[in-house]
């Protein structure tokens, strides 16, 4: 067996953590890999990030969803991860430091509960090609530097929605519905459903609400006609491109998705009520 593993930088209590569980990988006989660019801990096999994910039977992130996010930017195979809430709220990593050792004894065994989560897969086409990318929660147009009201026209299938007036716009999995998407006024999407979210950030007029569409959409925005602003796109707040008058960008479901290994104990409404705070006084 051979298990990735990424822990949050900085924290000492991700690096301690970390240790603990090569310790526990070479006494089930696994060999870890971890991040070149990442401090080592002896007894891994250090990897760039190219090559980080080939041949993993598993992934473990021991940090915040921030972490989680970074790595499933680099798998490229379907390899389920295993995320421990280190950070604050903990959303993708359900999994608990006091869960973590039992948890991963089942997911190497194949034990563990597994939910594959929709990921989102898109380009920004200009003359000379196009950049792809990948997102788990949620692709980002938004203006850089000092917030502005951006015009964005967009497209659905390659019909005319609308011109979103707004400060940008997020399309987001139900996965994503519960992070930058909810802080925006989104609708919070179970998990495993099958659609796409569109979200305007702080839009600059009362009837600009959040439209939910198909798995199946193809979401096409561009800057409309005379908005010359600089505008980026980032998926997963892990990279960003700036989006050009004359350009546009195409997002859509990614025919392969992310393997989450689920929370032992929790549901997802009881991580919902935990992490939210639903029903307290």
């Amino acid at each position: 067996m051979r298990v990735g593993l990424i822990y949050r930088e900085g924290s000492a209590e991700a690096r301690e953590l970390a240790q603990r569980v090569v310790d526990r990988l070479k006494e089930l006989g696994a060999a870890a890999c971890m991040l070149a660019a990442q401090e080592p801990i002896a007894g891994t096999e250090s990897c760039d990030e190219q090559k980080w994910s080939h041949d993993l039977d598993l992934a473990v992130v021991l940090g915040g969803d921030g972490t989680l996010l970074r790595a499933a930017q680099l798998l490229e195979a379907d390899i389920p991860v295993l995320g421990v809430k280190l950070g604050g709220l903990g959303f993708l990593t359900e999994v608990r430091p006091e869960e973590l050792f039992g948890a991963l004894d089942d997911a190497l065994a194949g034990r563990a509960r597994v939910m594959e989560r929709m990921a989102l897969t898109g380009r920004i086409i200009h003359n000379g090609g196009s950049q792809g990318f990948r997102a788990l929660n949620e692709v980002a147009i938004t203006c850089a530097g000092m917030p502005r009201v951006v015009i964005l026209d967009t497209w659905i299938d390659g019909v005319f929605v609308t011109s979103f007036r707004a400060d940008g716009l997020l399309v987001c999995t139900p996965t994503g519905s519960t992070a930058y998407n909810m802080a925006a006024g989104g609708p919070i999407m179970h998990p495993a459903l099958q659609c796409i979210t569109i979200t305007p950030i702080c839009p600059h007029t009362l009837t600009s609400r959040p439209l939910v569409i198909p798995a199946g959409s193809t979401v096409t925005v561009t800057l409309a006609d005379g908005d010359v602003k600089t505008v980026h796109v980032s998926p997963d707040a892990q990279k960003s491109w700036p989006l050009e008058a004359g350009q546009k960008v195409e997002i859509s479901a990614a025919a392969r998705g992310v393997k989450l290994v689920c929370s032992p104990a929790m549901n997802y409404y009881e991580i919902l009520r935990t992490k939210l705070r639903w029903g307290e006084r």
